[in-house]
């Protein structure tokens, strides 16, 4: 039997459709892995941190000849669980459990690797407590036979989590039903220019003439307490930087969103705006739909650099800076040949331990923020001293004030921010190379006077 031949809108809808879906689920599932990550680090980073307050009140019971036996019994009340284990896996002590109950820890992940590298962690179902927990894991001292080991329930960020991804759902939910209504719609208007031709068409075959064609338009107790208290500055330090971060990731996701809804629902509720503007209408949809796309993966990058530093997985061989330098002035060039970028690059041959991939990446942040807000020009040039090796990436563009320089690395800082959206800035470039330039025990500083240009500094401690 003959298939039916689909009409012409259902041919337009359905890829669209699920292009959407996919788009939103994809970014969806990106997006709450990006924060599960983001937050998972913390807590670890948080529990090494009072691993390592811990580790001093112990090493002064050690050296006072006291029973660790009784150490966990100050942090009882603690929402943290300590744990003293004998290097043989017998627990010595725990703040939540009797010890005398507890099963050898011989086989614990975070205990091998703390015994074995000075430093374990793991997260995993805790059996004793029953739900999953964080573990970080370290010795009392380099010659010590017990290990302490610091662990905190997940129960609070996995739930804050789910509620971030329900949030997450129902907004895509919501986008994909304003996504799908809109397609349906756009595809109609693209069937129905065709519709009415096929009935002109057949009104012409039977002989109708006399019709006219549609138009169409984050002291041992005296230390121990300043210990304690700047570790909770740090918290609160922490709180406020992960507060921020959601603040601007979600105004910075919600801009181009409003503008998507915004000109979308133009485009549903007016059936009389001409051709000409309907596709302006979607043109700027399209720019901002890649913005969120570049935004995304700057996020990404920025999770992966933090995760792959976090666990020291990062790769680093032996790479000559100048042909990296080279490369990413080539890839720039590329991108910007209409404006012809005036690029230099003096650095010599130099070989040092490198990751090629984010030290190019760092390069290309550089320069292409050089061309596009400095004049169009970009000079790269290099110094060696004693103990460093410094490469300077400089413009001779308008310059940026001093009240800006000291925040220009933070995320989604930007000096002109609408000047940097017209441009496609995310304003995580900065930021994302300053992460780099941590990673390969750098730093990275900058240089501008207003009318002068701006200097970027990159030094790599040898």
């Amino acid at each position: 039997m003959k298939q039916k031949p689909k009409k012409l809108w259902m041919q337009v809808f359905s890829p669209f459709l699920i292009l959407i879906v996919v788009t939103v689920c994809l970014f969806i599932f990106y997006s709450t892995q990006t924060f599960s990550n983001f937050h998972n680090n913390q807590v670890r980073l948080d529990l090494l941190a009072r691993a390592k307050i811990l580790q001093v009140h112990a090493q002064d019971l050690i050296q006072h000849n006291q029973n660790l036996g009784e150490f966990c019994k100050d942090f009882q009340n603690l929402d943290m669980r300590i744990t003293l284990i004998h290097k043989n896996g017998q627990v010595v002590c725990d703040s939540k459990i009797d010890a005398s109950t507890m099963e050898s820890h011989a086989n614990r992940p975070e205990f091998l690797e703390a015994l074995n590298h000075f430093y374990g962690t793991s997260t995993r179902y805790s059996n004793t407590l029953k739900t999953k927990l964080m573990y970080v894991a370290i010795p009392i001292t380099n010659q010590s036979d017990i290990i302490l080991r610091t662990s905190v329930a997940l129960t609070a960020i996995e739930s804050s989590l789910a509620d971030i991804t329900l949030q997450y759902l129902l907004a895509g939910i919501a986008m994909i039903i304003l996504a799908a209504l809109f397609s349906f719609i756009l595809s109609k208007k693209i069937s129905h220019p065709i519709e009415e031709i096929k009935t002109m068409a057949h009104k012409i075959a039977s002989g109708q003439f006399n019709h006219s064609f549609p138009k169409f338009n984050n002291e041992e107790f005296h230390s121990l307490i300043e210990a304690m208290h700047t570790m909770t500055q740090k918290l609160q330090a922490f709180e406020s930087m992960r507060s921020d971060f959601v603040a601007n990731v979600s105004h910075e996701l919600k801009t181009p969103l409003t503008s998507i809804k915004g000109f979308a629902e133009t485009l549903i509720d007016d059936d009389t705006i001409v051709k000409s503007e309907r596709i302006r209408f979607l043109r700027i949809i399209s720019k901002q739909t890649d913005r969120l796309s570049e935004m995304i993966n700057d996020l990404l990058n920025l999770s992966k650099i933090e995760q792959l530093q976090g666990e020291g997985k990062l790769i680093f061989n032996s790479h000559n800076l100048k042909d990296i330098a080279q490369s990413a002035l080539e890839i720039c060039a590329t991108k910007w040949s209409d404006y012809n970028p005036q690029l230099e690059n003096d650095i010599p041959p130099i070989f040092f331990p490198m990751n090629h991939s984010l030290i190019e990446q760092a390069f290309i942040n550089l320069i292409d923020n050089a061309i596009k807000y400095g004049g169009n020009s970009c000079y790269i040039t290099y110094e060696q001293t004693s103990d460093a090796h410094i490469v300077r990436v400089q413009d001779n563009g308008p310059g940026i004030e001093a009240v800006h320089l000291e925040r220009l690395f933070e995320r989604f800082y930007r000096v002109d921010k609408s000047r940097s959206r017209d441009l496609g800035g995310t304003g995580l470039g900065l930021s994302i190379v300053k992460h780099i330039m941590e990673t390969h025990n750098g730093q990275i500083d900058v240089e501008s006077k207003v009318g002068e240009g701006t200097t970027f500094i990159l030094t790599f401690n040898k």
